[in-house]
């Protein structure tokens, strides 16, 4: 049985090439459009082929970072092609950070579509 749920605003579809690297910036702002500082802030993200899966077919942990200096409020998403060979169709993911009082936020959420690579 498939459960739809309602898309939140931060809501995404992305696509991501499948043996390349695959760069992305993001910029954290509050509702006033100013950086929010993300001192102290680790930042996490998971790629599932469904929201069930026990495992993840990707931890990006170690693919995201937050910028210098911190109080610009980016945060650097950037996943080898190694990581990606093996990956194929659709997914889910999400992209969270955590402040040193434990308090998590989810920045993005979305599908992640691969796209097929030709040449290997």
């Amino acid at each position: 049985m498939t459960t739809n749920f309602p898309k939140p605003s931060n809501w995404i579809t992305e696509t991501m090439e499948q043996g390349a690297t695959f760069k992305r910036t993001l910029s954290y702002k509050d509702s006033n459009g100013a950086a929010v500082d993300l001192s102290g802030y680790i930042v996490r993200g998971m790629l599932r082929r469904n929201y069930g899966d026990a495992s993840p077919a990707l931890d990006m942990a170690s693919m995201l970072s937050i910028g210098s200096p911190a109080s610009g409020g980016v945060i650097n998403w950037v996943v080898p092609a190694a990581s990606t060979d093996t990956l194929n169709g659709s997914y889910v993911f999400d992209i969270e950070i955590q402040s040193g009082g434990g308090e998590v936020t989810r920045l993005i959420q979305g599908e992640m579509i691969i796209i097929p690579e030709v040449t290997r």
